[in-house]
């Protein structure tokens, strides 16, 4: 789902020939010997330049559309609170196809490309540094979140296509902004246009989307913003991408050969795969009721897709081409083998729980789904509490009642029921 902040418009005033004025009049055509005066008098004036055209505005962004799993925006600009957003630059960004990293060389020098590009089946490189940077959890404790540095035009050849194409994420990028995976979002609960502490600096949430495929990091920064976390000292590692007829193995071993450092091949997530695993057909139609109510196609814009409800980044880590819910059912069935393989049933934290697939208690705002989760009892009432008995007024006795306790009753001599004493 893309989140775009909106554009404002400035409307176009109609010049007097769209709209003409019955109250002005025409002006008399001035003479020769007038203009040839006027002239003689504008020579001997100083001209001084044009003034500068007057700069629109910071939040005046031109967007393209752009397809989902991506979010993008200055949400929070406008609220007086909110710290001033720098201004986004206009990048001149032409379409591009996108290349599938196939060799990732670790350790490289920074110029590493031209060396790369020398070698038979390379058809793009490009370098990133990635390191570990602290950022405060909800709960305000502190974690790593793993952060790759960027060249933002070269990053963007090895994107998903959909992220390539949404080129306000990109000048969001250049303009010193971070793109979050959207489960790091997630995690960290933010929200597009706000700041996030990272290390001892403050940066902007940019953008949230799928930003490589297998994910490199957690999130990415352009140079200027990696220099301000600590970034420019991490180690490199060159991704390469390879022409169609290359043979992964053997361009590893080149890369090798040229650069001095050990290359590793990259799976390639568009290729179909075999995939063995527990469950089967049954478990996961159960597992799809219980995350989408069984819709195998569903795409509601919250970032969810499919029966099983994938993440993007989930779905091609698993696999996954194109997007979760235009998947068959028995394609979304075999990613969810792969990345139960991966991830294990907390891929899926709640209805794994609810359908007994791993222990645990649910978290405490989803217990109201299990009717078998046992519920808190209810606090037992507080006994009122009783009158003052040295307060307490003595008890009145009933009207017509003999106070006194009721004895044997008094014998008579005419009742033979009644033995005499």
């Amino acid at each position: 789902m893309i989140a775009l902040p909106e554009v404002p418009v400035t409307p176009r005033h109609p010049s007097s020939a769209e709209s003409p004025d019955p109250t002005v009049r025409a002006t008399p055509r001035p003479s020769l010997a007038a203009i040839a005066v006027l002239a003689l008098l504008c020579s001997s004036l100083a001209l001084g330049p044009a003034p500068d055209p007057e700069p629109p505005p910071d939040d005046t962004v031109a967007h393209t559309a752009t397809r989902p799993s991506i979010a993008t925006g200055r949400a929070g600009a406008d609220r007086p609170d909110a710290p001033v957003a720098p201004p986004v630059p206009a990048l001149a960004l032409d379409p591009v196809a996108v290349q599938q990293p196939r060799v990732r060389v670790d350790d490289v020098a920074p110029d590493a490309v031209g060396a790369a590009l020398g070698v038979e089946g390379v058809s793009f490189a490009t370098v990133i540094a990635v390191g570990e940077v602290a950022v405060a959890e909800p709960g305000g404790s502190r974690s790593a979140l793993r952060v790759a540095m960027v060249d933002p035009a070269g990053f963007r050849v090895i994107s998903p296509q959909n992220t390539a194409d949404a080129l306000d994420l990109w000048e969001r990028l250049a303009a010193d902004e971070a793109v979050f995976t959207h489960e790091h979002a997630q995690r960290l609960l933010l929200q597009l246009g706000t700041y996030v502490p990272l290390q001892d600096q403050s940066v902007r949430v940019g953008a949230i989307a799928t930003p490589a495929i297998p994910p490199v990091a957690d999130a990415i920064v352009n140079a200027a913003t990696g220099a301000r976390l600590g970034l420019a000292g991490a180690s490199r590692s060159l991704l390469v991408a390879l022409t169609a007829e290359a043979r992964p193995e053997r361009v590893a071993r080149d890369l090798e050969a040229v650069l001095g450092r050990p290359a590793t091949v990259i799976a390639d997530p568009r290729a179909p795969q075999v995939v063995d695993g527990p469950g089967g057909g049954t478990v996961w139609d159960r597992l799809a009721v219980c995350e989408s109510s069984g819709d195998w196609h569903i795409n509601t814009g919250n970032g969810y897709y499919g029966g099983l409800q994938f993440l993007p980044e989930s779905w091609y880590l698993a696999g996954g081409t194109g997007m979760p819910h235009e998947a068959t059912r028995d394609e979304q069935i075999a990613r969810a083998e792969r990345l139960l393989a991966i991830q294990g049933w907390q891929a899926w934290p709640v209805c794994s729980i609810l359908l007994g697939l791993r222990p645990g208690p649910l978290p405490e705002r989803y217990r109201y789904l299990d009717p078998d989760q046992p519920a808190e009892p209810p606090p037992e009432p507080e006994p009122e509490p009783g009158p003052d008995p040295e307060q307490a007024p003595a008890a009145e006795d009933p009207p017509g009642d003999d106070p006194s306790p009721a004895g044997p009753p008094e014998p008579d001599e005419d009742d033979p029921l009644l033995p005499l004493s």
